[in-house]
């Protein structure tokens, strides 16, 4: 896995959004330190807490990644005699440029919600932060366990070296995109967000493969998992401050006793 500028600037913007003091009128609970990595747990802890529903859903993205290897050599063979070209280069810049859009967008919408008191906005911006940091853990961990060798050295996209850095599997330029297109796309639930955020997301994932750096399956197994990661930190964060937002009054008059509820 190899070093990124841009990995240093999303760190520290997610130090300074942790480190950020809220004020006292705001709605939004902190986000601490303990925050982010009770999220954290929860996501790696989330496949021993599966019903049948969510075990069901996650044995259809196994299946769609499986079943989309099959498509691996073909789109290695395409793209294999091109690596070097122009195309091929451009498309791999935009797909390093198009990785850190989501925290750019989120570094812009934290900074609104400050200066107009705007919770969502801020929320928005440091969900963005949070899942990007996730999944630079997540899929770089099992980058490293899984150890597939990249198209650009193999025309076997079933070679792997467990235990070894710079693997293809998944895409970790597609795990970030579509993380960041999902965290946009449920805090503004409208077509006119989700379809230029999944499409930006899409186009990154595609943007590895004519320089033969990932195998088809590694994008469709990124994209897979960016959504699991956010979908899960952004539900997850929701209820625990719904829970922290609760509470409870017990009253009497004499003659009764009131148990009220607040939210």
């Amino acid at each position: 896995m190899r070093s990124n500028p841009s990995l240093f600037m999303v760190v520290a913007g997610l130090c300074f959004q942790l480190c950020a003091p809220a004020s006292a009128a705001d709605d939004l609970n902190p986000r601490t330190p303990e925050t982010f990595l009770s999220d954290g747990a929860y996501v790696v802890t989330a496949p021993f807490r599966f019903k049948q529903q969510s075990a069901w859903l996650a044995l259809g993205a196994v299946g769609v990644t499986v079943t989309s290897s099959l498509l691996d050599r073909t789109f290695r063979d395409h793209f294999i005699g091109g690596i070097n070209s122009t195309a091929a280069n451009n498309w791999r810049k935009f797909s390093d440029v198009a990785q850190v859009v989501g925290p750019a967008i989120g570094t812009g919408l934290y900074i609104e919600g400050s200066l107009n008191d705007n919770d969502h906005s801020k929320e928005t911006g440091y969900l963005v932060y949070e899942c990007f940091a996730w999944t630079v853990v997540i899929e770089g961990s099992v980058n490293y366990v899984v150890g597939r060798e990249r198209p650009e050295h193999t025309d076997n996209p079933r070679l792997f070296k467990p235990f070894s850095w710079d693997s293809s599997f998944p895409s970790g330029h597609t795990t970030q995109a579509f993380a960041a297109a999902t965290v946009f796309s449920e805090q503004y639930p409208h077509w006119y967000v989700a379809v230029p955020a999944y499409s930006i997301a899409a186009a990154t994932g595609y943007g590895r493969l004519p320089s033969s750096k990932h195998w088809f399956s590694d994008i469709v197994g990124g994209s897979m998992l960016g959504m699991f990661i956010a979908h899960t930190i952004r539900t997850h964060r929701r209820r625990e401050d719904l829970k922290e937002q609760v509470t409870w009054d017990l009253s009497t008059d004499g003659h009764n006793i009131q148990l009220v509820r607040h939210f």
